[in-house]
C-alpha cells in the first residue's frame, strides 16, 4: 500500500500544472513511527525512476533515518550545512543502482535544532533548487519547532498518519 501511496503522490506531483507545481516536499508525521522516513524514501525513489532529478534530504536533524533505511554510511549532511561547515553540493551522495541524490543529516548536534532559522533553510533550498525537479525532506514530526521552521520553507507538505495510532 505504501509503494502504491508514493506511486500516486509522484503522479500527482507531476501532473501538477507548472504555475502550482510543488517542487520541495516536506514530508511529516503527527508522531515517531507512523511511516514518514519510508514514504519519504518510496517517494524519492519513485520520482528518481520516473527521469525526474530527485534529491531526498532527511531533515529529521533529532531521529535521522534516511541514512540507515537507504543502508547508507554516515557521511557529513544537512546538519553540516547549516553550521556553515559545508555547502550543499559537498554533502550530497546517492542510493547505488539507483538516479535519487541522497542529503543524510549528518552529523547531530542540538545547537543547530535550537538555531535553526528560516532563512538559513530557505537559502539551502534555494541553492539546491536549480539542480533537481524534486526535493523531498523527511521532516521530523510536525508538532517540534524545527519542523515548523522547514514547512515554511517548502512548495507543499505531505502528513502521515497511521490509522488507530495517530493522536495529535
Amino acid at each position: 500500500l505504501l509503494v502504491e501511496a508514493a506511486n500516486d503522490l509522484r503522479t500527482m506531483l507531476i501532473a501538477a500544472t507548472h504555475d502550482r507545481a510543488p517542487q520541495v516536499v516536506m514530508v511529516t508525521s503527527a508522531g515517531q513511527g507512523e511511516g514518514k522516513t519510508t514514504l519519504s524514501c518510496l517517494l524519492a525513489l519513485s520520482l528518481a525512476q520516473a527521469g525526474k532529478r530527485t534529491l531526498l534530504i532527511d531533515g529529521d536533524l533529532r531521529n535521522p533515518q534516511v541514512a540507515a533505511r537507504l543502508e547508507l554510511p554516515p557521511a557529513a549532511g544537512l546538519g553540516e550545512v547549516l553550521r556553515g561547515e559545508a555547502r550543499p553540493a559537498g554533502v550530497l551522495g546517492g542510493v547505488p543502482g539507483t538516479p535519487l541524490a541522497v542529503m543524510t543529516a549528518g552529523r547531530p548536534c542540538t545547537n543547530i535544532i535550537r538555531g535553526l532559522s528560516v532563512e538559513r533553510v530557505r537559502g539551502v533550498f534555494a541553492e539546491l533548487r536549480a539542480q533537481f525537479d524534486y526535493i523531498i525532506v523527511d521532516s521530523c514530526p510536525t508538532p517540534l519547532s524545527d519542523a515548523m521552521v522547514i514547512g515554511a520553507c517548502v512548495d507543499a507538505a505531505v502528513l502521515v498518519v497511521r490509522s488507530g495510532q495517530s493522536e495529535e
